[in-house]
Protein backbone atom coordinates (compact mmCIF):
# COMPACT_ATOMS: atom_id res chain seq x y z
CA UNK A 1 0.00 0.00 0.00
CA UNK A 2 1.78 3.40 -1.04
CA UNK A 3 1.59 6.19 1.51
CA UNK A 4 -1.00 8.47 0.54
CA UNK A 5 -3.36 5.66 0.70
CA UNK A 6 -2.25 4.41 4.27
CA UNK A 7 -2.51 7.98 5.67
CA UNK A 8 -6.06 7.87 4.11
CA UNK A 9 -6.87 5.06 6.24
CA UNK A 10 -5.31 6.26 9.02
CA UNK A 11 -7.45 9.40 9.32
CA UNK A 12 -10.23 7.52 7.98
CA UNK A 13 -9.76 5.61 11.27
CA UNK A 14 -9.71 8.68 13.35
CA UNK A 15 -13.02 10.27 12.25
CA UNK A 16 -14.54 6.69 12.38
CA UNK A 17 -13.43 6.71 16.33
CA UNK A 18 -15.13 10.53 16.29
CA UNK A 19 -18.24 8.62 15.72
CA UNK A 20 -18.24 10.29 11.75
CA UNK A 21 -19.79 7.78 8.90
CA UNK A 22 -18.80 6.92 6.18
CA UNK A 23 -18.79 9.91 3.63
CA UNK A 24 -18.04 12.72 6.38
CA UNK A 25 -14.71 9.57 7.39
CA UNK A 26 -13.34 9.71 3.65
CA UNK A 27 -13.63 13.84 3.54
CA UNK A 28 -11.76 14.21 6.77
CA UNK A 29 -9.25 12.12 5.61
CA UNK A 30 -8.91 13.64 2.07
CA UNK A 31 -8.40 16.77 3.87
CA UNK A 32 -5.76 15.88 6.87
CA UNK A 33 -3.81 14.16 3.79
CA UNK A 34 -4.42 17.37 1.26
CA UNK A 35 -3.02 19.51 4.61
CA UNK A 36 -0.50 16.99 5.95
CA UNK A 37 0.76 16.82 2.07
CA UNK A 38 1.16 20.77 1.90
CA UNK A 39 3.16 20.56 5.05
CA UNK A 40 1.27 21.89 7.58
CA UNK A 41 2.14 21.15 11.24
CA UNK A 42 -0.02 18.38 13.22
CA UNK A 43 -2.42 20.45 14.55
CA UNK A 44 -2.98 22.30 11.68
CA UNK A 45 -3.50 18.76 9.40
CA UNK A 46 -6.08 17.58 12.65
CA UNK A 47 -8.12 20.90 12.45
CA UNK A 48 -8.12 20.60 8.66
CA UNK A 49 -9.89 16.99 9.75
CA UNK A 50 -12.22 18.37 12.06
CA UNK A 51 -13.63 21.22 9.64
CA UNK A 52 -13.95 18.51 7.29
CA UNK A 53 -16.28 16.27 9.94
CA UNK A 54 -18.23 19.40 10.33
CA UNK A 55 -18.39 20.90 6.86
CA UNK A 56 -20.12 17.34 5.69
CA UNK A 57 -17.05 16.55 2.70
CA UNK A 58 -18.70 13.48 1.05
CA UNK A 59 -17.25 13.19 -1.83
CA UNK A 60 -16.62 9.17 -2.41
CA UNK A 61 -13.19 7.98 -2.48
CA UNK A 62 -11.44 5.19 -4.91
CA UNK A 63 -12.26 1.06 -4.38
CA UNK A 64 -8.73 0.63 -2.50
CA UNK A 65 -9.38 3.67 -0.27
CA UNK A 66 -12.67 2.45 0.54
CA UNK A 67 -12.01 -1.11 1.46
CA UNK A 68 -8.18 -0.38 2.87
CA UNK A 69 -9.64 2.14 4.85
CA UNK A 70 -12.80 0.14 6.34
CA UNK A 71 -10.14 -2.95 7.34
CA UNK A 72 -7.45 -0.58 8.83
CA UNK A 73 -10.04 0.91 11.17
CA UNK A 74 -11.69 -2.37 11.88
CA UNK A 75 -7.95 -3.49 12.81
CA UNK A 76 -7.09 -0.31 14.57
CA UNK A 77 -10.30 -1.46 16.95
CA UNK A 78 -8.81 -5.16 17.33
CA UNK A 79 -5.24 -5.45 16.63
CA UNK A 80 -5.49 -9.06 16.66
CA UNK A 81 -6.76 -8.80 13.26
CA UNK A 82 -3.53 -8.36 12.01
CA UNK A 83 -1.81 -11.36 13.38
CA UNK A 84 -1.41 -14.34 10.40
CA UNK A 85 -2.37 -17.91 10.78
CA UNK A 86 0.25 -20.01 12.54
CA UNK A 87 2.15 -21.81 10.64
CA UNK A 88 0.66 -25.33 9.88
CA UNK A 89 -2.58 -24.22 10.14
CA UNK A 90 -5.30 -22.73 7.25
CA UNK A 91 -6.51 -18.55 7.84
CA UNK A 92 -9.72 -20.37 8.67
CA UNK A 93 -10.19 -21.61 12.27
CA UNK A 94 -12.58 -22.60 15.02
CA UNK A 95 -13.22 -19.69 17.28
CA UNK A 96 -14.69 -19.27 20.90
CA UNK A 97 -18.14 -17.83 21.24
CA UNK A 98 -17.93 -13.71 21.49
CA UNK A 99 -14.59 -13.38 19.39
CA UNK A 100 -14.26 -11.34 16.69
CA UNK A 101 -15.30 -12.51 13.21
CA UNK A 102 -16.12 -9.25 11.25
CA UNK A 103 -17.63 -6.08 10.87
CA UNK A 104 -21.10 -4.85 9.06
CA UNK A 105 -21.57 -2.17 7.21
CA UNK A 106 -21.23 0.73 9.90
CA UNK A 107 -17.77 -0.36 10.94
CA UNK A 108 -19.29 -2.26 14.18
CA UNK A 109 -17.78 -5.30 15.00
CA UNK A 110 -19.72 -9.01 14.93
CA UNK A 111 -19.09 -11.31 17.09
CA UNK A 112 -19.24 -15.48 17.04
CA UNK A 113 -22.61 -16.69 18.56
CA UNK A 114 -21.67 -20.01 19.20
Amino acid sequence: MNDAVRAHAEWFAWAKRQKADFGRAHGAARQAVAAAEAGMPPPEVENAAREALKGGDTTPVDETRQAYSAWFAVASEDPRLHEPAPAGRGAWREVRANTIVGVDSDLRLSHASL
